[in-house]
């Protein structure tokens, strides 16, 4: 995922462990967040190629793998 979207917005994270968790839990750095964004910048030239929609279904693909992880995760 960080290769593509380079890594998760920490904008909105907690700044305290949550109740119930160490603060040496290997994942605290995302079990302290409270909202999981992926942002993916591309350039505008894309929007005008013939391959604009294998290239969008490429980029949900990942992003549909990466909800699956977090679902399960819980």
């Amino acid at each position: 995922m960080k290769k593509y979207f380079g890594g998760l917005v920490k904008e909105d994270s907690v700044f305290y462990c949550p109740r119930g968790y160490k603060k040496d839990n290997p994942a605290i750095a995302y079990i302290s967040l409270r909202h999981f964004m992926l942002i993916y910048h591309f350039e505008q030239q894309i929007l005008t190629e013939k391959k604009l929609s294998k290239f969008f279904a490429d980029k949900l693909g990942l992003c549909k793998k990466f909800n699956e992880f977090l679902l399960n995760s819980f």
